[in-house]
């Protein structure tokens, strides 16, 4: 007589891997909200990534239309104000290696990786334009990692003619 085995009860979960890192504890984001940016002002942030490849996505929101460009190797005058990345796992006590900052200045910006422009609302149109950024015209929105020991930064121009506000949404998790 054949033997009958008994099959796990339990059912397999295949957690998708962005939230295995923020179960893990290892998924930070960072948030920032600007309002009344006036034409032609540029928004800058600093990222500084430590001795970690750093996996990032970045989305962000504006009324209008806006430059954005992101570069490699900046060379920085003034690292602006430190931008707290928070942990996505509210209950770990983990924190992020790499850091950001707000209002850098710059003697050079490095080389650029990524230089758009994205239309925004049209005349008349009422809401915002939501972005992904990424450094894939195949695959917009696909994560780009970013080198260890290595400076970048993200630039957004507006264009509207007027005044206008922006969300940035930067998502990112360290290899470890």
């Amino acid at each position: 007589m054949a033997k009958v085995g008994v099959l796990n009860a339990l059912p397999q979960v295949n957690l998708p891997f962005i939230q295995s890192k923020v179960c893990a504890g290892e998924m930070f984001r960072t948030v920032l909200f600007y309002q009344g940016i006036t034409d032609g002002e540029i928004k800058r942030l600093l990222f500084v990534t430590g001795d970690r490849a750093v996996h990032t996505f970045c989305q962000f929101s504006m009324e209008g239309p806006m430059y954005i460009t992101f570069c490699e190797n900046p060379v920085v005058a003034t690292s602006g104000t430190s931008v707290s990345g928070y942990n996505l796992n509210r209950s770990s006590p983990n924190t992020p290696k790499a850091l950001m900052y707000k209002d850098a200045t710059f003697s050079s910006t490095g080389t650029t990786l990524v230089n758009r422009y994205v239309v925004g609302q049209t005349a008349g149109g009422t809401g915002v334009s939501r972005v992904l950024l990424s450094m894939s015209e195949v695959s917009p929105g696909s994560e780009v990692i970013l080198d260890t020991a290595t400076l970048y930064t993200m630039m957004f121009t507006n264009a509207a003619k007027s005044n206008q506000s922006m969300n940035i949404m930067f998502d990112f998790f360290e290899e470890k």
